[in-house]
């Protein structure tokens, strides 16, 4: 049994650690697939995520890429700078906060390049139709509450930040096609047949949503259009410009697999160094805790410090670092008997609290503070007052005191 027990230990050391890494690896198989992410984010790995455009445009020599997890308000734009938001829900464009839209302005005016993919949305089987699903049925009215499309947050409609249209304010509406018939000849999206339009473009590209733009002046450059329905349109706002695709399919996992359209990618990236793909708006934010605020502030050895206190104050109150004095280690090993009653364990105590010599008197006294008071041994106390006097007058050595207990225990069972 004795050889055996360290082999249990090893077994159950291994059985738990095997657990561990199953359940760890179990975690990085969904993580990697990213399938807990929304569609066509960045972090999905899966036909519906962004994934492989983001680490495709990660190998390009000289091309920053990075994901933007923070506030709206930490957004800033540049030249340099593109800013990829993919999967927008088609009514986040019809009612979004009025601080949202002036911080895509800001950013269009500073010169940068704002790409803006919605939902791919099938046609509507009736014109007022109000439960929508953003992939594949006709959306409903805007309600007073909505998505911002770049914090991702829901948001009432307050004084403070009024809600506005996207779609409104670029003078834009969204319409949606009721014969649409997705992947088929006719669902296909052809190049706008202008001279603006830029070279070494596919001449047509598959095309998954019901949604066109229309309401279009000369400010937009309609870039594809589908059955003369304008699906990728330009806009110039000084420095910077806006793209609008009424579908996102074009810059998905499956997309680049099936059919990959690089030149019309180069496109959309332009000239700038910098590209943003834009998570915040599809609820994937970066929420700072205890964690990260120690990473940041660079207090992990704070931290190791900490443990280590707090691990000497647990060794500390189970195993004292002073070791006791060697009376105390005696009397902490005889203080446990087992095997014995109660009374074995009294009379332990009093053996060890009261000399021999004295047992007698203590015991008298005891009884006297207890009994004294009561008639039958009020009436005997001076006789055994007396056997007690007698008995202390002997020296140490020579005192009785079990004979001295049974003349008393005599006296008090006499009957008067």
């Amino acid at each position: 049994m004795l050889k055996s027990s360290p082999i249990s230990m090893v077994l159950l050391v291994l059985l738990l650690a095997g657990f561990g890494l199953g359940v760890l690896w179990l975690f990085q198989l969904r993580f990697n697939a990213g399938d807990i992410y929304p569609p066509y984010s960045s972090l999905r790995a899966d036909p519906l995520g962004a994934k492989a455009l983001y680490e495709s445009l990660q190998s390009i020599p000289g091309l920053s890429v990075r994901r933007f997890f923070q506030a709206s308000s930490k957004l800033e734009g540049s030249p340099r700078r593109v800013l990829f938001l993919f999967g927008v829900a088609n009514t986040d464009l019809s009612l979004m906060p009025e601080s949202d839209f002036k911080i895509l302005q800001r950013f269009l005016f500073s010169g940068g390049r704002v790409v803006i993919s919605l939902l791919p949305a099938g046609a509507p089987e009736k014109p007022e139709a109000s439960d929508w699903n953003p992939l594949r049925t006709f959306p409903p009215k805007p309600s007073a509450k909505t998505k911002s499309p770049l914090c991702g947050k829901t948001n009432a409609v307050e004084a403070v930040d009024k809600m506005v249209s996207f779609l409104d304010k670029n003078q834009l509406r969204l319409e949606y096609d009721r014969l649409f018939i997705p992947d088929t000849a006719a669902s296909r999206a052809e190049l706008a047949d202008s001279a603006d339009a830029p070279s070494g473009l596919p001449a047509s590209i598959s095309w998954h949503s019901a949604a066109y733009f229309s309401g279009l002046d000369e400010t937009w450059q309609t870039l594809y259009q589908r059955k003369k329905h304008a699906v990728i349109i330009e806009r110039s706002f000084g420095p910077g410009s806006l793209v609008l695709s009424a579908d996102s399919y074009l810059l998905s996992n499956e997309a680049l697999r099936r059919e990959r359209h690089t030149d019309l990618l180069a496109w959309l990236v332009g000239s700038h160094r910098e590209v943003l793909f834009d998570e915040t708006h599809l609820g994937v934010e970066e929420n700072l805790g205890v964690a990260a605020l120690l990473g940041q502030y660079h207090l992990q050895g704070v931290l190791l410090v900490m443990l280590l206190i707090a691990g000497l104050f647990v060794w500390k109150n189970s195993s004292p670092l002073v070791p006791p004095p060697p009376d105390e280690a005696g009397q902490g090993q005889s203080a446990l008997v087992q095997g014995r009653e109660s009374m074995a364990g009294f009379a332990s105590l009093l053996r060890r609290s009261i000399p021999p010599s004295e047992i007698l008197s203590v015991c008298f006294a005891e009884w006297k503070a207890a009994c004294a008071r009561q008639p039958r041994a009020a009436a005997r106390l001076s006789a055994l007052e007396k056997i007690v006097q007698e008995e202390q007058t002997r020296s140490p050595r020579s005192r009785l005191p079990v004979q001295t207990w049974q003349s008393i225990q005599r006296i008090l069972m006499e009957r008067k």
